[in-house]
């Protein structure tokens, strides 16, 4: 398959906008340059197949949200273990001391 080149898929087009002004935009036009077919699955998926995915993606990602926790819980959590840790060094350093 070939590579498609900047020149293949772009194209400056001259509109005006709704103020009556003229402005050249810059379109990609793979869809007419591809060999691929790019919309090979238009028409498969209802729009209330849509509508149902994207809701339970997004409620997926709310749920991820509410559970993770926020700047301070997670600032409680570090030092919760910088101070388990050095608990554990005190520990370990008091065993040697002992041992001498």
């Amino acid at each position: 398959m070939e590579e498609l080149t900047e020149d293949s898929v772009i194209r400056n087009v001259r509109i005006t906008a709704a103020d009556g002004k003229r402005c050249e935009v810059t379109c990609c036009n793979f869809d007419v340059t591809s060999e691929r077919d790019l919309l090979a699955l238009t028409g498969t998926i209802s729009h209330e197949e849509t509508l149902k995915k994207a809701e339970v993606e997004f409620e997926k990602y709310r749920q991820r949200l509410l559970n993770a926790p926020n700047p301070m819980e997670r600032h409680f959590e570090e030092a919760v273990k910088k101070v388990k840790t050095s608990r554990e060094k005190n520990r370990l350093l008091d065993k040697k001391r002992s041992k001498k």
